[in-house]
């Protein structure tokens, strides 16, 4: 259901504070549903949680990708994981599934 807009806005700020107060690095994704995302009260709370955010020291925005690439480098698969293939390897399997 709808909910108001001051008062996600107040629980994402919540959360991020608590985050910054007890965590060295985290990772805070920003994301929000296309029904709601281009109406003018949710882009003016946007607006304030990114005023927010970027009053705190060390704070670094990047996409998606980059935050997966990190967590990629600095953890390892557990033993005996089943990963996803590569898209090279997906691309060589459509080929032999071809022939």
């Amino acid at each position: 259901g709808w909910v108001s807009a001051r008062d996600v806005e107040q629980l994402w700020m919540d959360h991020f504070d608590y985050f910054y107060r007890e965590h060295d690095e985290f990772v805070f994704p920003m994301t929000i549903h296309p029904d709601v995302s281009g109406r003018p009260h949710v882009l003016l709370m946007h607006e304030r949680i990114i005023e927010h955010i970027n009053k705190h020291e060390g704070v670094e925005w990047v996409t998606m990708a980059e935050m997966s690439d990190e967590f990629k480098r600095k953890n390892s698969p557990p033993p005996n994981a089943l990963m996803p293939a590569t898209r090279e390897e997906v691309e060589e399997m459509l080929k032999k599934q071809k022939k």
